[in-house]
């Protein structure tokens, strides 16, 4: 699988189960690496045992539908190789990002409208969050990982975050800023704000940190 908001050149399979919810067809696909989800534009065409391909996809990690009520370890957004695109409908049905047009490349920025219009945080790892980092200015995410070092300052702590993702030294080390005591080794979930070029005091500016973050799970 590729990182969140990553685009495939294609993702291919059998569908296994095919589930109708409005704007959405979500498919269970058997592929030649095993069992994916994807998710396309709401269509009436697919049926069980049929083979199918994705002409780009675009994969999303610990992605929570409200509208089936799961939440998906991996699940490819994308559109059918052959079907008109579908674009971005009105009335897209809450925690589901906007299908992106075969080609282009969609990425996690490409989810943000309608995950934020639905009051959600876009799941992501630690390197998404650097390299999305000026798409996601300002916005929400959720980030797990390892406290590798915490730092406690006038009330606040200094969450050092890493999740194996990225690359020593780059983008493996996410500085996340929170009123939450966060104990060091501790595995977390977070949630908060990213910020760019943020100037904490302490001398250099963090190019990129998630601030007013809380804990939602450990």
């Amino acid at each position: 699988m590729g990182p969140s908001g990553a685009a495939a050149s294609g993702l291919e399979g059998t569908v296994a189960e095919v589930i109708q919810v409005p704007s959405y067809t979500y498919l269970r696909l058997q592929t030649a690496s095993g069992e994916a989800w994807a998710a396309v534009g709401s269509t009436q065409a697919v049926r069980q045992g049929q083979q199918v391909r994705l002409a780009t996809a675009t994969e999303m990690t610990g992605f929570t539908s409200k509208t089936l009520g799961r939440t998906f370890e991996h699940i490819w957004f994308g559109e059918l190789e052959g079907a008109a695109p579908s674009g971005a409908p009105e009335g897209l049905p809450p925690g589901h990002p906007p299908m992106g047009a075969p080609g282009s490349g969609a990425s996690a920025a490409g989810a943000l409208a309608a995950v934020e219009q639905a009051g959600d945080a876009l799941s992501l790892r630690v390197t998404d969050v650097f390299s999305e980092r000026a798409a996601l200015n300002g916005k929400k995410v959720r980030v797990a990982g390892v406290a590798s070092k915490v730092t406690a300052v006038q009330g606040a702590f200094y969450v050092h975050l890493k999740d194996g993702s990225g690359t020593t030294g780059k983008d493996d080390d996410l500085t996340v800023i929170t009123s939450t005591e966060v104990k060091a080794d501790a595995k977390v979930t977070v949630e908060g704000r990213v910020a760019l070029d943020k100037d904490v005091g302490m001398g250099t500016p963090y190019p990129v940190v998630v601030e007013n973050a809380t804990v939602v799970g450990n």
